[in-house]
């Protein structure tokens, strides 16, 4: 199967079920929701006095966030200045990705971000369930069941890959900044110096999505192969895509490129768009929500497309082990 069958046919198994995007949205809208109220009435408290309020109004204040910083134990940690634009969050986002500090925008968003990973291993479930069992359409009962009855196994992928992303965070990572900066330390030119250790992140990067990419078809291997173990899961999709490297790390890079285009033109529509009135806002914070909901579904088309390129890889290898 070519992967441009395989996103077209993923497109289409997404659609038939794209009442699943709804429904994760309101998962998500409420657990965002819950951050948000506790940081809202810390921040509403913290501002209270006059004085500090004239002083946001004219923009943010360095003194001010130093002070709650250095003092504070709360969920307002977790706020940090970030660059003007629409690209802050993306470029947030890769430097967590890139250097493992997870722990960098406090401690209160590393829970509820480990939490997430709880909630989306439960919902990922539901999502391979129903795209496994084609012969049906979409309901919020099947879905929940299949969440369900797949959500240990689908934990127990998660914490593997935890398990695996710890070590290459605090083992592997911090030896291949230690062998650049040996290798480099004697260097005169400093744009070599740049270009090697954009390498060594660019290895990075290419070895969490290659993680990624197998943490993907472990679970679509247990759900369509009916795996009883989580880690014989991951076993067959190492196996799987060593089978099929083309295919499958084609698709991957695909799909990732189509996310990576979403991320950056609603970065880029942010920026010219800069909410300073209130209506801005407004439309700032509609634009935001229909970015959330086009990420939820550019997730989901992941799994699809996986799913789709899997499940006819190995028809087609079945079909030649009877001729």
């Amino acid at each position: 199967m070519s992967i441009l069958s395989a996103l077209r046919e993923g497109l289409a198994l997404n659609q038939k079920h794209i009442k699943i995007v709804p429904l994760i949205y309101a998962v998500n809208f409420f657990f965002a929701l819950a951050l948000a109220v506790p940081f809202f009435f810390n921040l509403f408290e913290q501002t209270a006095r006059l004085g500090v309020r004239d002083d946001l109004l004219r923009g943010f204040s360095v003194e001010w966030w130093s002070t709650l910083e250095l003092g504070g134990d709360s969920i307002l940690t977790s706020l940090r200045p970030a660059l003007a634009s629409g690209f802050a969050a993306l470029f947030d986002n890769l430097q967590l990705l890139l250097t493992g500090e997870f722990t960098a925008f406090g401690w209160w968003l590393f829970a509820f971000g480990l939490l997430y990973l709880v909630v989306s291993s439960f919902l990922n479930g539901g999502v391979i369930g129903l795209y496994a069992d084609e012969k049906r359409t979409f309901s919020t009962s099947r879905f929940f069941s299949f969440a369900g009855f797949y959500f240990h196994h689908f934990i127990a992928i998660t914490m593997t890959a935890m398990l695996i992303y710890s070590a290459l965070y605090f083992l592997l990572f911090p030896a291949l900044y230690g062998l650049v900066e040996t290798w480099t330390g004697s260097w005169s030119s400093f744009r070599a110096v740049w270009w090697m250790n954009f390498a060594a992140f660019f290895v990075i990067l290419g070895l969490v999505l290659l993680i990624n990419m197998v943490m993907d078809y472990a679970k679509i291997v247990l759900v369509v192969e009916k795996q009883e173990s989580a880690w014989m899961a991951i076993y067959k999709a190492v196996r799987f895509i060593l089978a099929h490297p083309g295919g499958s790390l084609g698709l991957y890079l695909l799909l990732s490129g189509m996310a990576f285009a979403l991320s950056a033109g609603f970065a880029a529509l942010i920026t010219w768009l800069h909410p300073k009135q209130v209506l801005v806002f407004l439309i700032v914070f509609t634009l935001q929500q229909v970015f959330i909901t086009a990420k939820i579904y550019m997730r989901l088309n992941f799994y699809a497309a996986q799913h789709q390129y899997y499940r006819q890889a190995q028809s087609t290898v079945r079909k030649l082990r009877k001729v």
